[in-house]
């Protein structure tokens, strides 16, 4: 038996041909890069009973994952009936189970081709932020007025990234819907972002840097992204707010899969971090206001870049009246927004 450097565990690879067994620390990823001609694989994993095990298929952007490929974890002692997955129906490539017993499990892989790809393991104790945001519902208050649900606050379990996916990566969170309120481990969101897609790693890192005590807010546009399938097009009137748990910096922003003017309705966003440093908050919310409406009525020219000269001439005049108008004449009001989300509170 040979032992091969892995990225964050060892990994001892046993003679027999398609088995493997993986050393994984709680806490820590075993990254395989397995190489092509290989089309079912399994793997052994030694785990603590209540740890939880995320196993992940990634491929290039250009095959993606196929709903075809298949992950399942068995039981220690030969069990033929896979655990349950506790991820979303949505995430085929990926499977994650919380362990009953101590032992060694097996990870099965089924690929609908036999091209190369990346397997990453991960095993995590119950109290990994990734997995337990570090906070229940019941800390958390909020008072949302007129605006929106009252709560309570519930748990969302982990969604994490999925290569070549557009969608939301978060890792366990307490979310409030309506307007959309989500706390959750800051430590946890940067290992769920392990792979930094869309350079969120890079933003918060900004973010956490522009909320120091006597530092001005950054433009929007260098803040995490808060749209998953979209662009920023346009952002204005960022702002910091000094919550009763946090500091957070608030914009208003327009967002659009192509090169498009800004439009109603727009998103407010305000992204946080709170007081003790532990915890990533957010709030997005529709917001709208009637210079963005008239606007919308100029005709743009069909000329590609007739087009996009004339998208950038109204984004120009926009900005300016947003950044100039009256909080209350934003609907919902734009002070209004803001009180909503510096009364949240986190005990």
């Amino acid at each position: 038996m040979k032992i091969l450097n892995c990225v964050v565990a060892c990994l001892w690879i046993g003679h027999a041909v398609g088995q493997e067994t993986v050393s994984v620390t709680a806490g820590a990823t075993a990254s395989l890069t397995r190489p092509a001609g290989r089309d079912r694989e399994s793997f052994n994993v030694a785990a603590k009973a209540g740890q939880s095990l995320l196993v992940e298929i990634n491929v290039s952007n250009v095959e993606k994952s196929n709903s075809s490929d298949q992950l399942h974890i068995f039981p220690p002692g030969g069990g033929t009936k896979p655990l349950t997955s506790t991820l979303s129906e949505d995430i085929s490539a990926h499977v994650m189970s919380v362990l009953p017993n101590a032992g060694v499990y097996r990870v099965e892989v089924f690929r609908s081709s036999k091209k190369a790809y990346d397997l990453r393991i991960t095993l995590m104790d119950p109290n990994d932020p990734r997995i337990d945001p570090g906070i229940t519902a019941a800390k958390l208050s909020i008072n949302t007025g007129t605006i929106g649900k009252k709560g309570p606050f519930r748990l969302k379990p982990i969604y994490p990234v999925v290569m070549g996916d557009a969608d939301e990566f978060w890792p366990a969170s307490l979310v409030l819907e309506e307007p959309d309120i989500r706390v959750m481990s800051l430590d946890g969101l940067k290992k769920t972002h392990w792979m930094d897609d869309r350079g969120w790693l890079k933003a918060l890192a900004g973010l956490e840097a522009a909320l120091k005590p006597g530092t001005k807010p950054i433009a929007p546009k260098a803040l995490p992204p808060s749209s998953p399938d979209a662009d920023l097009i346009m952002g204005a009137r960022p702002e910091t707010l000094e919550g009763k748990s946090f500091r957070a910096i608030r914009f208003i922003a327009s967002y659009s899969q192509a090169e498009d003017p800004p439009h109603n309705p727009m998103e407010y966003v305000a992204q946080g971090i709170s007081s003790d440093g532990r915890y990533y908050v957010m709030m997005r919310a529709k917001i709208s206001h009637p210079a963005v409406d008239a606007e919308a009525k100029t005709k743009l020219p069909s000329g590609e870049k007739q087009y996009a000269a004339a998208v950038r001439a109204v984004t120009a005049r926009i900005v300016p009246k947003l950044e100039a108008a009256a909080p209350d004449s934003f609907k919902p009001s734009l002070a209004q927004l803001d009180a909503v989300f510096k009364s949240l509170t986190i005990q």
